[in-house]
Order: structure tokens, then C-alpha cells, then sequence
């Protein structure tokens, strides 16, 4: 079957069967939309959900991903607003799982891919690694400041997408 896969599929087949998962870094070249990253094979690799971050810088994003990966190969469970200190020096970042909407939305495109048709699984559900605002507040919490936290996709149920 590998053979049949076009260039980028056997890059993240590959990935994920050496090293665990693949990250995928999106950008909208016009700056209108915020950047983000998602895993690839969270499901194979881990048994549990692949996880997306928005609005920071690609390349931390990626790093953050890889930290994510192994403080999930070591333990660490990812759920509905679970905190965790131990992604970004300073602050707590708190999983939040994206609705069905979102995951409907494309925004985990390849991540569907891999497990529904390389893996032949379904897809059921994904986590957004959310990060607070300079004061430690999120998104959802009164007082939340959107010029310093606000660079963030707001995938999760009852969220909106910037």
C-alpha cells in the first residue's frame, strides 16, 4: 500500500512508524487566519487523541507538539480542561478536546486521513492545546485579554474560531 501513497503520505507514514507521529505545520500566507500544528498518529503511537496549538510561532509550535508526545509516551493523559505546567516555561496550557463541528471542519485534514484511510479507524476526537494570556488567563475565563492570548484558534464546543 505504500507504494500507491503520494510523496507527503509516505513522509507521514513514515514519521509516525520511526518516530512516533508527524506534525503538520499550517500557515495562512496572507496573515488573516492564525498559524497552527497538529499531530499525526496520536492514535497509532499512543493510543490517544492527536492534538492541535494555533497563534503561536510554527517552529515552537512543533516543539511543543514533540514535548506534548513525550509526556504522553511517559504517562501524561490528555482530557477535557486537564492543566499541565510542563509544555510552556511559566505558564499552565489546558487541553481542551475540539467539538464535532471542528473536527468536521478540515482543520486535522491529514490526521483524519492517516487514521480513517491509511489505518482504516475512525477518527473520533482531538484535543487543543490551549495557552492562557500574559496573566494566566484563558480564553474562557473573565478577564482574559485577547491582545496577548488572543492569537489562538477556539476549536472546543461554545468556542469561536478566533
Amino acid at each position: 500500500m505504500v507504494s500507491s501513497l503520494s510523496e507527503q503520505e509516505q513522509r507521514i507514514v513514515g514519521f509516525v512508524e520511526s518516530d512516533g507521529c508527524f506534525i503538520n505545520s499550517v500557515f495562512d500566507p496572507d496573515g488573516v487566519e492564525p498559524d497552527f500544528a497538529y499531530s499525526i498518529g496520536f492514535p497509532a503511537s499512543l493510543d490517544q487523541p492527536d492534538a492541535l496549538i494555533s497563534g503561536l510561532k510554527l517552529d515552537l509550535m512543533s516543539v511543543l507538539i514533540n514535548d506534548l508526545y513525550a509526556l504522553c509516551r511517559d504517562g501524561l493523559r490528555m482530557d477535557d480542561f486537564r492543566r499541565t505546567d510542563r509544555l510552556l516555561t511559566g505558564f499552565e496550557c489546558v487541553f481542551r478536546e475540539i467539538s464535532s463541528e471542528n473536527l468536521a471542519a478540515n482543520f486535522l485534514s491529514s490526521a483524519v486521513w492517516f487514521q480513517e484511510t491509511y489505518r482504516g479507524e475512525k477518527f473520533e476526537s482531538a484535543f487543543q492545546i490551549v495557552w492562557p494570556d500574559e496573566h494566566g488567563k484563558f480564553p474562557w475565563e473573565a478577564g482574559f485579554d485577547e491582545d496577548t492570548g488572543g492569537g489562538q484558534l477556539s476549536l472546543w464546543e461554545g468556542g469561536s474560531l478566533h
